[in-house]
C-alpha cells in the first residue's frame, strides 16, 4: 500500500518542488517532485525521460544505512545539476529515496546529448525512454491528494 502526503516544499533548481512521503511495504519513500508539468511546449522541447538510478545498502526502513552513503547521493544531485547549469539539455522533474534506491528522472532533449554529458561511471544504472508527455510526472502529480 502506497500512501503519499505533502510535506512541504524544497527550493531546487530554482523552482519550489514538493516533497511527499509515501509508505512502500511499511518502510519510507521520499519524492521530491516538480509542482505542475511544464507547457506544452517545453514538454515538446525535452521529449525524452531519463532515469538514473543508484542501489545503496539500507537499513530495516529502506533509507540509506549509512550516514556517508546519504551525503553522497546528496553531492551526486549536485553534480548532476552541474552536468548543465544552463538546463539546454536536461530538465530535472524528480527525485526519490527509498527501498533501496536513490533515482532520478530527468526530461532531456535528446539521449545522445544527455549521454554526452554523464561521466564514466559503474554505480549509476541509467535508462531512457520516449516520454514527449511527461507522463511520469503526470502520474505522481495525479497520486497527491488535493489539500484541504
Amino acid at each position: 500500500m502506497t500512501e503519499s502526503m505533502p510535506s512541504g516544499t524544497a527550493n531546487s533548481d530554482s523552482e519550489k518542488w514538493l516533497l511527499l512521503r509515501s509508505l512502500t511495504e511499511d518502510r519510507p519513500h521520499f519524492v521530491g517532485v516538480i509542482p505542475a508539468l511544464p507547457p506544452p511546449q517545453v514538454r515538446a522541447a525535452f521529449p525524452q525521460r531519463i532515469t538514473i538510478v543508484v542501489a545503496y545498502e539500507e537499513n530495516e526502513k529502506g533509507l540509506p544505512l549509512y550516514e556517508d552513503d546519504l551525503a553522497a547521493l546528496n553531492h551526486l544531485e549536485d553534480d548532476i545539476r552541474e552536468w548543465d547549469p544552463e538546463r539546454r539539455v536536461f530538465l530535472n522533474a524528480a527525485r526519490s529515496t527509498g527501498l533501496g534506491e536513490r533515482r532520478w528522472i530527468l526530461y532531456a532533449t535528446d539521449v545522445d546529448a544527455m549521454e554526452a554529458l554523464v561521466p564514466e561511471n559503474d554505480f549509476m544504472d541509467i535508462s531512457a525512454e520516449h516520454d514527449p508527455e511527461w507522463s511520469e510526472i503526470g502520474t505522481i502529480l495525479a497520486g497527491i491528494p488535493a489539500a484541504h
